[in-house]
C-alpha cells in the first residue's frame, strides 16, 4: 500500500514555482487536466528521467495531486493556432427557388419585398480518436472554415468540442444579412421576389491540438514523492502535442439570385 508522501525538489531543477503562475501561463489558451501523461509523445524520456534518478522501485503515476494544486498538469491547446478543417470529396448540392410576398408600402404605389442573401453552415462532428483528458465539460477552440468556391466564404468561429455529449462537436455560422427590394406597383398589381437557395453538403476532417505542461509526480513505496516538470524533460513541442480528430458533414445554405417582379391588372 501507498503510505503518505512528503514532496522533493529534483536536484538541480529550478525553484518552486509560484502557486498561481503556470495558471496564468496557460490562461491564453483552453486548457484541460491532463489525466494521462502516457498520451504524450515525449512520455518515455519523462520515464527514463525517472528511473534514472530516483531507480525502478515500484511507484504510481499521478497528476494534479490534490495536495499540491500549484503543481498541475495540463494540456491546452494554444489560442494563436486555430483548427484548420479541410474538405474530402466533392460537394453534394441541391437548388430550390422560395417566393417571398411583398408588402404595400403606404399609398404611394410602391412594394417592399424582404430578402435574405448570404449563407448558413451547420455541422456535427463525430470524435473520430479517443481523448485521455477530460472534456466533460466542453473545450471551445477556434476553427477556420476555408472558401469553397460558389459555395461560401472563408469565415473562423469558436466551436464546442465535448466528448460526452454524444462525442460530438456542434456549431451553426449564421451570415445571413436582410435586403429589402422597393418595386413599384400599379393598383392591383401583386408583387413578390424569388430567392435561389442552394444547399451542399460538404466533408469536414479537423484535428485539435494539445500542448502537455506542468508537472508529473512519480509516487513511491517507500513514501516519497518526486516530481517532474514535463516542460524541462520535454522541451520539443511536438513530443509534447497530443491530437484529436473529428469529422463529419458540413451544411452550406446560400442565399442568393434573387429578382422581383410584379403582377396582376
Amino acid at each position: 500500500m501507498f503510505g503518505s508522501f512528503s514532496a522533493v525538489q529534483l536536484e538541480g531543477s529550478s525553484p518552486i514555482p509560484d502557486p498561481s503562475a503556470i495558471w496564468r501561463r496557460s490562461s491564453a489558451g483552453a486548457c484541460k487536466n491532463l489525466t494521462d501523461p502516457k498520451i504524450l509523445p515525449g512520455w518515455e524520456k519523462i520515464n527514463e528521467y525517472a528511473k534514472t534518478h530516483w531507480g525502478n522501485k515500484r511507484h504510481k503515476v499521478v497528476t494534479n495531486d490534490k495536495d499540491f494544486p500549484q503543481f498541475p498538469a495540463l494540456v491546452c491547446t494554444p489560442t494563436t493556432q486555430p483548427i484548420q478543417m479541410s474538405y474530402s470529396g466533392e460537394p453534394l448540392c441541391t437548388t430550390n427557388n422560395v417566393t417571398s410576398a411583398g408588402v404595400l408600402s403606404g399609398t404611394s404605389g410602391t412594394v417592399s419585398v424582404s430578402v435574405g442573401q448570404g449563407f448558413m453552415v451547420s455541422s456535427t462532428f463525430a470524435l473520430s480518436s479517443s481523448t485521455s483528458f477530460d472534456l466533460s465539460d466542453g473545450l471551445t477552440p477556434m476553427i477556420n472554415f476555408p472558401d469553397v468556391a460558389g459555395i461560401m466564404q472563408g469565415f473562423s468561429t469558436n466551436a464546442m468540442i465535448s466528448n460526452t455529449r454524444s462525442e460530438s462537436l456542434t456549431k451553426t455560422y449564421n451570415d445571413m444579412q436582410t435586403t429589402t427590394l422597393i418595386m413599384a406597383s400599379l393598383e392591383g398589381q401583386k408583387c413578390d421576389a424569388t430567392v435561389e437557395i442552394r444547399t451542399c453538403l460538404l466533408q469536414g476532417t479537423g484535428v485539435l491540438r494539445m500542448v502537455g505542461e506542468g508537472f508529473v509526480w512519480f509516487q513511491y513505496e517507500d513514501k516519497v514523492k518526486d516530481r517532474v516538470d514535463i516542460k524541462e524533460i520535454v522541451p520539443d513541442l511536438e513530443e509534447r502535442t497530443t491530437t484529436i480528430t473529428f469529422q463529419g458533414p458540413i451544411k452550406v445554405e446560400t442565399h442568393a439570385a434573387y429578382a422581383g417582379s410584379c403582377q396582376g391588372p
